[in-house]
């Protein structure tokens, strides 16, 4: 939008494949550019063509991950007031009547469209919009490498922390990685799963931190019932016991 109003270019918002052309190469070596100083970057944007990864060398392609984000008909249907209502999140729209139900299928029916024909990889939101993007675990491990000292937390517990090489030594592992899986593998899961308390501590932080319902925990809740009822059978064969004997 900036170079369109400082009349650079006399392209108009609304010529999306014209922009695409025109802005691409810009965009192509601003990534490359982050690539070779080894630095994050996050493009978001319609601006991006699907055959995007016919630009790049395979060297940089190893450092790039790229995600096409999709409603489908059902959930725009099904969401569309939401979709109304967040659509000046990112940025401020003066003029929203063209953004109807039928355009908005149209376009993602478009885009899924092109994105299957690329063969890109695809985020399809069709029922809740809980996107959750896994990026490549060798780039992560490979940044963690580097640093001086890191932690590994779980369930708000530090299981490990101090340098990459300190943490390799103590799990007995050649990288980062494996030392990792040692150091998950060595929990004591079954003891933990022994205690009312664990599935206690697992409904309070899906619900009050990831604000899941039901279907994620009724599980630790019916472990918590199970033990319930256990308590009160032996609760219940003790109290007789010292009935009797007294």
């Amino acid at each position: 939008m900036g170079l369109i109003r400082s009349g650079q270019t006399p392209l108009t918002p609304d010529g999306d494949d014209a922009l695409v052309d025109y802005l691409w190469p810009i965009v192509r070596e601003m990534v490359e550019t982050a690539i070779e100083n080894g630095q994050h970057l996050i493009i978001e944007g319609c601006y991006i063509p699907f055959d995007w990864a016919r630009d790049f060398e395979p060297r940089y392609l190893a450092h790039i991950r790229y995600r096409c984000i999709v409603l489908t008909e059902r959930y725009i249907r099904a969401h569309f007031d939401d979709v109304l209502r967040y659509a000046n999140v990112i940025e401020r729209r003066v003029d929203d009547s063209s953004c109807t139900m039928g355009r908005v299928i149209d376009d993602n029916a478009l885009t899924l469209a092109q994105a299957r024909a690329h063969g890109v990889d695809i985020l399809l939101v069709d029922d809740d919009y809980d996107v959750d993007v896994d990026l490549d675990e060798d780039i992560v491990m490979d940044e963690a490498q580097r640093c001086e000292r890191i932690a590994m937390i779980r369930n708000g517990r530090v299981n490990a922390d101090g340098s990459p090489e300190r943490i390799c030594e103590r799990t007995r592992t050649a990288t980062l990685e494996e030392g990792f899986l040692a150091l998950e593998r060595g929990r004591p899961r079954a003891l933990s799963r022994c205690m009312p308390l664990t599935y206690g501590v697992d409904v309070l932080r899906d619900v009050m931190l990831r604000g899941e319902g039901w279907g994620t925990v009724w599980p630790d809740l019916l472990a918590l019932f199970v033990f319930l009822a256990a308590f009160f059978v032996l609760g219940a064969v003790g109290f007789r016991k010292r009935r009797a004997c007294g």
